[in-house]
C-alpha cells in the first residue's frame, strides 16, 4: 500500500476553487484582468461572451477561434490549487 502525500489527499478531498468565483475574486483584486474579464463575462449569470472574447485574443496576436458558439462560466467547473496558483502567478500574486 503507498502512502497519499498530504497534497494529493487534500487535492482529491477538496479539489479547489470553482472557477466563476475564482476569476470574479481575481476580476475584483486585479484591475486589468477586470477591465478584460466584465467585458466578456456577464457577472450575474456567467455567460462569456465567445465573440468578444475571440476577438480580443486576436487582437493581442493569438490566432484563436472558438469551438463552442457560447460557454458559461460556474463554480462546477472547478479548478486545483495548483491551477489557481499558476493563473495568481500570471497576476504577480
Amino acid at each position: 500500500m503507498s502512502k497519499l502525500k498530504v497534497q494529493e489527499l487534500e487535492s482529491r478531498v477538496a479539489p479547489g476553487y470553482g472557477l466563476f468565483s475564482f476569476l470574479t475574486n481575481l476580476a475584483s483584486q486585479d484591475s486589468t484582468f477586470g477591465d478584460i474579464f466584465n467585458t466578456v463575462v456577464d457577472p450575474q449569470t456567467g455567460d462569456v461572451d465567445v465573440d468578444t472574447a475571440v476577438g480580443m485574443a486576436n487582437d493581442a496576436g493569438l490566432g484563436v477561434q472558438s469551438v463552442r458558439p457560447d460557454f458559461t462560466l460556474s463554480d462546477d467547473i472547478v479548478i486545483s490549487d495548483k491551477t489557481a496558483g499558476m493563473i495568481m502567478s500570471f497576476f504577480g500574486k
